[in-house]
């Protein structure tokens, strides 16, 4: 195939030019293996013909121009996140005797401008004689961890020159070396027995502290924490209008309930307290003058009995702002619950763990693919990012919000009666005791029932995949016996597990209990009635705070028991984020086979010359364009690759040249798919150099069959929109070329 991926006649003095097809050998360790080649037909049709197939281009009229093309050295560039840009090549092949220049502009991908790169948009120009250019895009650098991420450059318009058919656009992959969560356990990140050593809340610490690194997740967390204030507030507000309704309201038989608002007090003490009665009394005189008439006084009761207790005016508007307090404040927290889930933060970190994740795994090395279980990561991406999401940091963000309740009521108790100030901090030290010594005991039996779970699930993707094995040999009472067997010891785990979390659970109800009998027994000879200086109110009110406590401790406790338990799905996704990939070794094998196919490319330049003496372009006997590039060889030097300790190519060496079609031939198993898994770059060799000319792309097609689970349309164009394919009738018109069948084709349609 030609520099601009279209099917290439060859050139005079290349294969199928007075070269006849010949038969060449290799050697691998075991067996002599040997390459017959032969040169194609000439093609009469071609399946994308450049004037009805091609994607439309930005470039001028071609007629007339300059037989050189502009287009990107290759299809995809790598770099790290510390180099701090990426460098991308744009190269002008054939005629270079000229001037030349096209803009580009950067795309978003995973990658997104202002996050991990700075967006350009730009031109760039050939000088005379020149043939490669370099773009340089910023890289925004930073400590946090993230997964790989990739942007795109293409070019669009040309000047005096062709746009390149493919390699108009390019990758560029941004190669991020921070561990997960962060870089304080990068070390030992890799190692799983030795994340068990780390204690499970500094490691949700760490966790805690990367979410935030992301705008969106901080931005998101602030606004729920803030939300949330709202929801407390009005806690604080009901405590309030309780000591308010009981002693100053219903708290004797004087009618001017301002009066009894300076008896009691409730004029004086803690801001809130003067403002809510400030609004209280605002809103009750708004409406006495309001509902009745301008002027009228306030009629006196026609009869009251000795002793007759009779409701005024003044207390019955007083009662209605109260109770509109209670209802309108309360409609506003539905609203805050139901904006909170719109906002989606869950579901967008999910997300985000989930496709990092994915990625690390598309990217692992061969040798931790094959010790990679299934079943575990399955239930890693499935189960344990959920937990660490819904049950660890989601319950920190409500752990937050239990906590500034605590804080409000703790206000509240000390603010009216200072002796509630023991009890409250003896339910701080036993609660944090508790939560500290029962941690290994949460963590241990947590990882226990986890890795029976897996257990269970890898047991049954084994059964799925050997149905037949088990068929065949009768083994089904075997299997179901073991899968019982499976399922009994996780229902042992999780039953301990229950039993665990059932005796935690007990704690606060049973020191909240004590409490509020305690302060019964001790606090009752403090209220007036019984000779003290404490209002019946602040009592009654003081007990509603105790159980409001009480019951806000066990949500604490609860949600700290909830994110210690999360410690070991924590430590898994910390093992699998953290594993070893293959990254590095492509971005160090694509800049050598860039700089090695730039020195080729000069040299190549030099000995394709056209009859007009113009260094880099030649024609063929038909008068088609011949570039430099495509006499550029794909070339094996000294290769060896190894399985473990077997050796299964053992120095070979050989030379492609374009426009032939080869067929490596000998015993199985002696390396021959793995010699066109090397050359496709989707195996790394153990020793040796090979050579691909950085503008062609290499398909390995494995001879076992494989397709998608989806559509027959979404396995012939894969994940390209329609606009990327030019449409469902380009994609019928190709398939009907290479020889799909009209019951296919109509599958096809079926599925578009």
């Amino acid at each position: 195939y030609g520099s601009r991926g279209r099917p290439r006649t060859p050139a005079a003095g290349q294969p199928g030019h007075g070269h006849a097809g010949s038969m060449v050998h290799w050697s691998s360790a075991v067996a002599r293996e040997c390459c017959c080649s032969k040169s194609p037909p000439v093609e009469t049709t071609r399946l994308l013909s450049y004037s009805e197939e091609a994607p439309e281009s930005d470039e001028e009229d071609t007629e007339g121009l300059p037989a050189s093309v502009v287009q990107f050295s290759t299809a995809q560039y790598f770099c790290t996140e510390e180099e701090g840009e990426a460098v991308v090549d744009v190269v002008r092949l054939g005629d270079a005797s000229g001037s030349a220049r096209c803009s580009y502009h950067t795309e978003e991908g995973s990658a997104k401008a202002g996050v991990r790169f700075v967006s350009q948009r730009g031109d760039v120009e050939f000088l005379p004689g020149e043939t490669m250019k370099s773009i340089r895009i910023p890289l925004l650098v930073d400590a946090a961890w993230d997964s790989t991420l990739e942007f795109s450059l293409v070019l669009t318009k040309v000047w005096r020159a062709r746009l390149g058919q493919y390699l108009r656009r390019c990758l560029v992959s941004v190669i991020d070396n921070d561990a997960f969560p962060t870089n304080k356990y990068g070390s030992i990140a890799h190692d799983k027995e030795a994340l068990k050593g780390v204690r499970g809340l500094a490691l949700m610490a760490e966790f805690v502290r990367m979410c935030w690194t992301v705008q969106s997740v901080r931005t998101t967390t602030l606004m729920f924490i803030f939300l949330d204030q709202m929801r407390n507030l009005y806690f604080l507000l009901t405590l309030y209008l309780n000591l308010y309704l009981v002693d100053v309201v219903l708290g004797g038989e004087d009618e001017d309930v301002e009066s009894h608002g300076e008896e009691h007090g409730l004029e004086s003490g803690p801001m809130e307290r003067r403002l809510l009665l400030e609004g209280i009394h605002g809103g009750a005189r708004f409406l006495v003058r309001a509902l009745r008439e301008e002027g009228e006084a306030e009629e006196a009761p026609a009869h009251k009995a000795k002793g007759e207790a009779v409701m005024t005016d003044q207390q019955r508007y007083t009662i209605l702002v109260i109770g509109l307090l209670y209802v309108i404040p309360f409609a506003a927290t539905h609203a805050i619950v139901l904006t909170k889930l719109k906002m989606g933060l869950a579901g967008g970190m999910r997300k985000l763990l989930q496709s990092a994740l994915m990625r690390k795994f598309l990217t692992f090395r061969e040798d931790v693919c094959a010790s990679v279980s299934i079943g575990d990561l399955s239930m890693a991406m499935a189960r344990d990012i959920h937990e660490v999401v819904d049950l660890g940091y989601m319950k920190l963000i409500a752990l937050v919000c239990a906590l500034s309740k605590l804080v409000y009521a703790m206000m509240f108790m000390l603010s009216e009666n200072k002796l509630a100030a023991v009890p409250l901090a003896a339910f701080i030290v036993i609660g944090g005791l508790f939560v500290w010594l029962r941690e290994p005991l949460m963590v241990h039996s947590s990882e226990d029932m986890a890795d029976t779970q897996n257990r269970v699930v890898h047991f049954v993707h084994e059964t799925i995949a050997n149905q037949r094995l088990v068929s065949e040999f009768n083994l089904r009472p075997y299997v179901v016996t073991r899968y019982e067997n499976f399922i009994a010891t996780y229902n042992k785990r999780v039953t301990a597990m229950n039993f665990i979390m059932t005796n935690n659970s007990y704690l606060p109800p049973w020191v909240t209990t004590l409490f509020v009998g305690g302060y019964i027994i001790f606090g009752a000879s403090h209220v007036k009635a019984m000779g003290g200086d404490m209002s019946l109110g602040t009592f009654l009110a003081t007990l509603t705070v105790f159980k409001e406590v009480g019951h806000e401790m066990a949500e604490i406790f609860m949600e700290v028991m909830e994110v210690v338990k999360v410690s070991g799905p924590l430590r898994t996704i910390s093992y699998y984020m953290n594993q070893p990939t293959f990254l590095h070794q492509h971005m160090a094998r694509n800049r050598k086979r860039r700089a090695e196919g730039q020195e080729r490319r000069h040299v190549a330049r030099k000995t394709c010359m056209g009859a007009d003496s113009k260094e880099g372009v030649a024609r063929t006997d038909d008068g088609k364009f011949v570039f430099g590039v495509d006499v550029l060889d794909i070339e094996i030097e000294d290769v060896s690759f190894r399985y473990g300790t077997r050796v299964l190519l053992d120095r070979v060496s050989k030379r492609f040249p374009q426009g032939k079609l080869y067929g490596v031939i000998g015993p199985e198993h002696q390396g021959k798919a793995t010699l066109m898994r090397i050359i496709a770059g989707v195996l790394i060799p153990t020793d040796g150099d090979l050579f691909v000319p950085e503008h062609l792309r290499v398909l390995h097609v494995s001879r076992e069959g494989a397709a998608l689970n989806g559509s027959l349309l979404t396995n012939v164009v894969f994940d390209r929109a329609p606009r990327e394919f030019g449409g469902l009738d380009r994609v019928r018109r190709i398939c009907s070329r290479v020889g799909f069948t009209p019951e296919a084709l109509r599958m096809l349609d079926d599925s578009g």
